[in-house]
C-alpha cells in the first residue's frame, strides 16, 4: 500500500496538470478572434476535405456490398464462391457503418467546434 505522503504526493501532481492545462487554455478564451479562425478552420477542414473523401469511402463500401450481391447470387451452385460473396457482402456493410460514424463525429467535433 502507498504511504499517506505518496497519495498526498500523486494528488499535488494531478493537481499540478490541472491548473497548468487550465492556464494553457486562457490565451484562447481572451482572444476571440482566435476561435473564430479555429471555426473557419474546422468547417473548411469539413467541407473540402472530410466530407469528400467520407462520400467517396462510402461508394466504396456500397461497391463492394454490391459486389458481393452479385457473387452471392450468381454463384448458387458454388458453396465456396457464395461464401466469399458473403464475407463481400459483410465488408461492405462494414465499411457504410464505419463511414455514418465517422460522418457523426465530424457532424459533434464540428458542433462542438463552433459553440465554443
Amino acid at each position: 500500500m502507498l504511504s499517506k505522503n505518496a497519495k498526498v504526493t500523486g494528488v499535488r501532481l494531478i493537481v499540478k496538470k490541472l491548473i497548468f492545462a487550465a492556464f494553457s487554455f486562457l490565451p484562447a478564451f481572451g482572444f476571440a478572434e482566435g476561435i473564430t479562425e479555429v471555426n473557419k478552420l474546422v468547417n473548411n477542414i469539413s467541407t473540402f476535405i472530410l466530407k469528400p473523401l467520407m462520400f467517396l469511402m462510402f461508394a466504396l463500401a456500397t461497391l463492394v456490398f454490391i459486389w458481393g450481391v452479385q457473387g452471392f447470387v450468381t454463384s448458387a451452385d458454388d458453396p465456396e464462391a457464395r461464401g466469399k460473396g458473403a464475407r463481400q457482402m459483410i465488408w461492405g456493410i462494414v465499411g457504410m457503418t464505419v463511414m455514418i460514424a465517422a460522418a457523426a463525429l465530424v457532424t459533434i467535433i464540428k458542433n462542438t467546434a463552433t459553440t465554443l
